[in-house]
């Protein structure tokens, strides 16, 4: 049976969409049967020949639909939580997405929402928590914990008992070296090797890294980050 969905968020549709193509092109399950953003200047349109539907808080005129979270980029990762939190769908209706190409081993735990991307490998014993994403290619070794609403770049490395705070994010090729923590709502830029705990909002970039900003996290992420084990 064919599962219809209701994806949220029109500007990252492309990425996504193909992976629910290359699912589709090995099993037929799922068709997109919508996008939603509260982007006015989308409704009314498609997207890839998919049609946009109106604001996000149209959720609640699809009572039996499963959705795809695809919004969210380095800049909005902690506008991504207060999305979730406004729309108030349980985690279980959101579809888990991960491509043909990823080897995700059997005992790695990958929860509701989560997108993982073409060529990545998640080893045993990692955590992929809810709405987090995984860049093309990526590599997550054992014992790691991608925190809620994480999101890592293409080429990506994590090497072992790293973790990935709620909300931050990894840019692409950028390395964790083993048991370092990035904070939650942190941000590190692209091809940087972090060797040590990178505290929650702060955006380092550059080997040796530096930091470059800092901003506040709400309370409600840094809660969520300790529920994880953070």
């Amino acid at each position: 049976m064919i599962e219809k969905i209701i994806y949220l968020g029109a500007s990252g549709f492309p990425e996504v969409s193909e992976v629910v193509r290359r699912i589709n092109a090995v099993e037929l399950r799922y068709e997109i049967a919508g996008i939603l953003d509260d982007d006015a200047s989308y409704h009314g349109g498609e997207v890839e020949g998919v049609p946009v539907l109106g604001n996000l808080e149209r959720v609640v005129d699809f009572p039996n639909a499963r959705f795809i979270f695809g919004i969210g980029t380095h800049r909005s990762r902690l506008l991504r939580y207060e999305i979730l939190q406004r729309l108030g769908v349980p985690a279980a209706r959101y579809l888990t997405l991960i491509d043909p190409s990823a080897h995700v081993y059997k005992y790695a735990d990958v929860g509701h929402g989560a997108i993982i991307h073409s060529g990545s490998t998640v080893l045993c014993g990692a955590k992929i928590c809810n709405f987090s994403v995984v860049g093309w290619n990526a590599i997550v070794t054992k014992d790691v914990i991608i925190g809620e609403g994480a999101m890592t770049g293409p080429s990506v490395t994590i090497l072992p008992n790293a973790r990935l705070g709620a909300y931050s994010f990894v840019g692409g090729a950028a390395s964790i070296s083993e048991g370092v923590t990035i904070g939650p709502g942190a941000m590190v830029g692209a091809c940087t090797f972090v060797h040590r705990d990178v505290s929650s909002g702060d955006f380092i970039v550059g080997t040796p890294p530096r930091l470059l900003a800092s901003e506040t996290v709400p309370n409600d992420i840094l809660q969520v980050w300790r529920m994880e084990g953070g």
